[in-house]
C-alpha cells in the first residue's frame, strides 16, 4: 500500500532526483540562483546541440506564504544573437488557484493550497529522465516517457483530513506515521461494513476519515528540440503539474492553473513586432489536404494544416454562454481542449472552405476521440507587415497590423499543445491511451477520464481548468501532464527553418500570390536577409488573394481558411 514516499516518487521532479532524500528542502521564501550557461563567445564559436541541452537557463521564485504559486519565471535567451546575455520573462505567475474534489453523493470539498496544509517543499535543478537507461525499464508504469534534463524546479506537497465540513491539515509527521496505510492501493473498492450480530456478540469498528494528498510541482527543463515535430526548433519545456490522491472513491477531481504572461512582450525595438502578448487558439487538421501530385510535399499554409483558429479568444469567447452542445461542466467564457465524453471519431459537415491552389477544398472536418473544440494555445506578440510599394506612390504601406504568428512561432512565444494532429505519430507529441501517456497519435495528451477547459481573463493570461471524473480510491489524478514550452531559437545546425521560409515564398511567387518577394532577392537567403522577413512568412501562411486593380494595393486579399464560427464549436456529429 502506498506511503508518502511512494506517492511523491510518482512526481516528475522526484522521478529525476530518485526521491525526496536527494532533493533540497525549502523552508522559506527564495529565488533559484542565476544560471551560468556556456555561451558561444566562451567557446569561441557556435554552440553545438549537446552544450545547448546541458546549459542551465531558468530561474523562478517561490514563497511559502503562497505555496501553490510560482512567480517570475525567467530564462536566459539564446536567440536573436543574445547568446544567453538577456533574461526574458516567460511567465509572471503560474498559480494553482483551485483544487476541489466532489465526493460520491455530491459533497464539494475545497482543498486549499495554504501554508497550514503544506507537508513540505523541495527543489532541485539537476538530473535527467532517460528512457533508454536500464532504470526506466525496471519501472514500466512510470508516466514520464521522454528524455528530459531538468533545470530550476520546485515540488510542494499538501495533506488534508476530512473529519468535518472542512478539511483539517495532515502533517508530514502524521503521513510518515501512517506509513503504508496512508493511501490504499490504486483502484481500491471498499465494500460497506456488514455483519450479523448475535446475542452476546461484540465487534470493533474503526472509523477512518477520508484523506487527500495534493502535490503541485513546477519543473522547468533545459532546451531540447522535441516539443514539436521535425527537431528544427529548440524549446524550453515548462511543466506545472497537479497530482491528487484520495482514500475514497470520488465523483470528480478538479484543478485550475492560472498562467499569466507579462502584458509587455520582448521586441528589441523591432518595428515589425508589437509589444504586447496576445492569445491565439488553434485546431490542427486530422487529414492530409495537400494536392501532393502538384506539390510533392505538404505546404504549411493554414488551410492545409489547420481546421480553424481564433486570433481573438478574449473577444470571441469572453462573454460566451455554454450551449447544449457544450460539456455540462463548461462555464461562461470557456472552450474545451479535451472532452472525455467522446470515444469515437466525429464528423462535422460543411464547416470550412480551403482556398489555396495547392490544397483540396475538403469542407468536412473530423474530430478524434477525446478531442475538444481547440487543440493548442499560443501566447505571443503580434507582428505588422509593412511593404515597400513605390508603384503605389505611397512608399511603405502597412499590409497587416495584427498578424498572429501561426506555425513555427519563434519570437517570445509560449506554446501549450493539449493535442496534435493525427497526421503525426511521434512519441513526444502522442496522447494518452489505456492509462499511459505518449501512446497514441491524434488524441489529447491528458488521461482519458479528463476534460480540459480554457478561458482567458485577459489577452495575456490563460486559465486552465481540468476535471477528472469517476476516480477510484488510491488512483492518481494528474493534471497538465503535457505541460507547455517557450520557443528559444532555431536548433543548432538546423537550416530547415530557412528552407521552409524560402520554399514557401518561392511557391507563392510562382502562383502569383500577394506580396511575394522575388526569388532573385533570395539567392543568398539567410537569417539576416531583409528581403523576406518573418512578418511576410506569417502573412503567407494565413492569407492569399487575387490581382484586382480596383482593390487597395492592386490585390484582393483574403484568408486561405474560411470556417463557420458556429460549427467550429460543435462537439457532436453533424448528421
Amino acid at each position: 500500500m502506498p506511503n508518502l514516499d511512494d506517492l511523491l516518487n510518482r512526481s516528475m521532479l522526484f522521478t529525476v532526483t530518485k526521491g525526496r532524500e536527494h532533493a533540497d528542502p525549502v523552508r522559506g521564501k527564495f529565488r533559484t540562483s542565476r544560471p551560468v550557461p556556456q555561451t558561444a563567445e566562451d567557446l569561441g564559436g557556435e554552440l553545438d546541440e549537446e552544450m545547448v541541452r546541458k546549459n542551465e537557463i531558468w530561474q523562478l521564485s517561490w514563497d511559502p506564504a503562497n505555496p501553490g504559486t510560482f512567480t517570475d519565471l525567467t530564462l536566459l535567451f539564446r536567440g536573436m544573437g543574445m547568446d544567453y546575455r538577456m533574461p526574458v520573462t516567460a511567465y509572471d505567475r503560474l498559480e494553482f488557484s483551485e483544487v476541489q474534489v466532489v465526493r460520491v453523493g455530491g459533497q464539494l470539498v475545497n482543498l486549499k493550497l495554504e501554508p497550514e496544509h503544506m507537508i513540505g517543499a523541495w527543489e532541485s535543478r539537476a538530473g535527467r529522465i532517460s528512457p533508454k537507461l536500464s532504470d526506466h525499464f525496471r519501472n514500466p508504469t512510470s508516466i514520464w516517457k521522454l528524455d528530459t534534463r531538468i533545470d530550476s524546479s520546485v515540488l510542494v506537497a499538501f495533506g488534508f483530513r476530512l473529519s468535518g465540513a472542512q478539511p483539517s491539515p495532515l502533517s508530514m509527521v502524521e503521513c510518515d506515521a501512517l506509513g503504508d496505510d496512508l493511501m490504499p492501493p490504486p483502484g481500491t473498492v471498499r465494500p460497506p461494513v456488514e455483519f450479523t450480530a448475535r446475542e452476546g456478540a461484540r465487534a470493533v469498528v474503526r472509523v477512518d476519515y477520508p484523506r487527500y494528498i495534493v502535490v503541485v510541482e513546477l519543473v522547468l527543463c533545459r532546451e531540447s528540440p522535441d516539443f514539436v515535430p521535425g527537431d528544427m526548433v529548440g524549446f524550453a519545456r515548462i511543466h506545472p503539474h497537479a497530482m491528487v490522491w484520495s482514500t475514497e472513491a470520488l465523483d470528480r477531481v478538479e484543478t485550475t492553473i492560472l498562467m499569466a504572461r507579462p502584458r509587455k512582450a520582448m521586441n528589441h525595438g523591432d518595428p515589425a513586432m508589437h509589444s504586447r502578448h496576445k492569445a491565439l487558439l488553434v485546431t490542427d487538421t486530422n487529414e492530409a489536404h495537400t494536392k501532393t501530385a502538384e506539390v510533392g510535399l505538404p505546404v504549411p499554409w493554414a488551410d492545409a494544416i489547420y481546421d480553424y483558429y481564433e486570433v481573438d479568444p478574449v473577444g470571441a469567447f469572453g462573454e460566451r454562454e455554454p450551449t447544449d452542445q457544450d460539456h455540462p461542466l463548461q462555464r461562461r467564457g470557456e472552450v474545451t481542449m479535451a472532452d472525455a465524453r467522446f470515444r469515437g471519431v466525429r464528423r462535422i459537415r460543411d464547416a470550412v472552405t480551403r482556398r489555396s491552389p495547392t490544397v483540396k477544398n475538403d469542407r468536412d472536418i473530423y474530430r478524434f476521440p477525446h478531442q475538444g473544440q481547440f487543440d493548442s494555445v499560443h501566447l505571443a506578440p503580434r507582428m505588422r507587415l509593412v511593404m515597400d510599394l513605390p508603384a503605389d506612390g505611397r512608399g511603405e504601406v502597412v499590409v497587416a497590423d495584427d498578424l498572429a504568428m501561426v506555425f513555427l512561432c519563434l519570437h517570445d512565444c509560449c506554446h501549450m499543445h493539449v493535442r496534435w494532429s493525427a497526421l503525426f505519430d511521434e512519441t513526444p507529441i502522442n496522447g494518452w491511451k489505456d492509462g499511459m501517456p505518449n501512446a497514441a497519435a491524434g488524441v489529447p495528451a491528458v488521461p482519458e477520464n479528463q476534460t480540459v477547459f480554457a478561458s482567458f481573463p485577459n489577452e495575456h493570461t490563460l486559465r486552465y481548468r481540468a476535471v477528472a471524473e469517476h476516480v477510484a480510491a488510491g488512483d492518481l489524478s494528474i493534471f497538465c501532464h503535457h505541460g507547455l514550452a517557450y520557443a528559444v531559437d532555431i536548433w543548432p545546425g538546423t537550416r530547415g527553418m530557412n528552407g521552409v521560409r524560402r520554399a514557401l515564398n518561392v511557391l507563392a511567387f510562382s502562383l502569383d500570390e500577394p506580396f511575394a518577394a522575388s526569388p532573385a532577392n533570395l539567392l543568398d537567403f539567410d537569417d539576416s536577409d531583409e528581403a523576406y522577413g518573418w512578418a511576410l512568412f506569417y502573412f503567407q501562411i494565413r492569407f492569399t488573394g487575387v490581382r484586382d486593380a480596383a482593390a487597395p494595393l492592386g490585390w484582393r486579399v483574403f484568408e486561405r481558411l474560411d470556417f463557420d464560427r458556429e460549427k467550429r464549436m460543435l462537439v457532436r456529429v453533424d448528421s
